[in-house]
């Protein structure tokens, strides 16, 4: 395992299966599953209560300090510190990538064709090893969207937002100011 990236993490309810993402030591992303329901009998395929890596899910490339996390999608940088999303199915053993979604958009190149991935466009590439957040929230508006947060510069929060369904991402910069910063800190 590389100790210098990020590990993430998603899981639902109780008795079901959870999950841990992490980048190996040829920096590949890897997704481990383990179902926790002891009611259920365990297999060679399918054991219970045993982390196991889910074999259709190998992301070459990722930046050996990046940072995970998922909303909707599991985000990662790259070695070229682009920033990727990718929807994935959640299935234990045949947790794979979701299909792609009939949505295109300008600003997000859909990383292959028949996946459901993104990657942000060049003029939004982030410092190497950025600490990531994505979240998703329901404005005024109504409908969902996804927010994610990065740094592009060093000193600096962006600030990425679209619809969930698809399309181009809106940035802006988060106004923090060492002004702000120390007044709020106790």
């Amino acid at each position: 395992m590389n100790t210098h990236a990020g590990i993430g993490c998603q899981s639902w309810l109780t008795n079901t299966t959870s999950y841990v993402f992490l980048v190996n030591s040829n920096n590949t992303l890897n997704i481990w599953w383990k179902d926790i329901d002891t009611n259920k009998t365990s297999t060679p395929e399918h054991p219970i209560n045993e982390y196991t890596r889910a074999e259709k899910i190998n992301i070459v490339d990722v930046h050996p300090s990046t940072s995970l996390g998922y909303t909707d999608f599991m985000i990662y940088q790259t070695t070229d510190h682009s920033i990727h999303g990718a929807n994935i199915t959640w299935a234990a053993e045949n947790t794979d990538f979701a299909p792609a979604r009939d949505a295109t958009s300008s600003a997000i190149e859909s990383a292959s064709s028949d996946i459901d991935a993104w990657a942000l466009q060049p003029q939004d590439v982030a410092i190497g090893g950025t600490h990531m957040a994505i979240t998703g929230s329901t404005p005024v508006s109504g409908g969902r969207q996804e927010l994610l947060f990065y740094q592009q510069t060093g000193d600096d929060l962006r600030l990425g937002k679209r619809d969930a369904g698809g399309g181009d991402f809106s940035f802006i910069e988060v106004p923090l100011t060492d002004e702000k910063i120390a007044k709020a800190e106790v």
